[in-house]
């Protein structure tokens, strides 16, 4: 199971088929929790659950996920794209109102109307459906590959640095009494070289005292 951890990956291949090109990119952010967020182009939603399930059998159950699956078409197949009729018409009103309130200059034309891709159904055949996922997995997985091997290596590095922290500590807290042990043992090692310097000096203080005091011999008398 792969903890939450900040990480990044991104794969990009030509479809088997040849017919497009698919980027899958994946990052995270630590999370207590799994909060996955898949983001796919229109027409291909039904990929957000399939990439969520793939996640966690890898493992992925923890962090903030943000996944993003892009298909660059470089040749349609498989695919019906129609009108939806009625939201076309609510669009189309809507330019001739804000047209007429501000006195706009009437520029509507087909293109203009048709750069608003809402107003367009695409329709996908099941089969379609399993092959774009067949298209997109291998990109995921390689993607998925790169994201859990950086996120090892910062896990490594993590970690490394917080024996490291933690031995700087230690050492720091055993400094003190190393030094309070050494700094004993000299005091102790002086005292007992000053006592004994102390000793000896009193000894000889007080022999050359007991000798300077000590009584002379009669001197001798001259016989008369």
């Amino acid at each position: 199971m792969l903890k939450s951890m900040t990480a990044f990956g991104r794969a990009r291949r030509t479809a088997a088929s040849g017919d497009r090109d698919i980027t899958a990119e994946i990052k995270s952010v630590n999370s207590r929790y799994l909060d996955c967020t898949v983001k796919t182009p229109r027409g291909y939603s039904f990929l957000e659950e399939r990439v969520k399930s793939y996640l966690t059998s890898r493992g992925i159950v923890r962090g903030k996920i943000e996944v993003y699956i892009g298909i660059d078409v470089i040749r349609q197949t498989g695919t019906e794209v129609g009108l939806d009729t009625a939201a076309a018409q609510s669009y189309i009103n809507a330019l001739y109102a804000l047209r007429d309130t501000f006195s706009l200059p009437d520029d509507i034309t087909v293109m203009k109307v048709a750069e608003n891709r809402e107003i367009f159904t695409v329709t996908r055949a099941e089969d379609d459906m399993e092959r774009d996922w067949a298209d997109v997995l291998p990109v995921l997985a390689e993607a998925v590959d790169l994201f859990e091997a950086r996120a090892q290596t910062l896990r490594r590095t993590s970690v490394q640095r917080r024996r490291e922290s933690a031995r700087s500590h230690t050492r720091s807290r055993r400094c003190p009494r190393r030094i309070s042990a050494r700094t004993a043992r000299s005091s102790r090692r002086g005292y007992a070289i000053f006592s004994a310097r102390t000793t000896r000096r009193s000894t000889k203080t007080a022999s050359s005292r007991r000798l300077r005091y000590s009584p002379t011999a009669p001197a001798s008398t001259k016989s008369l």
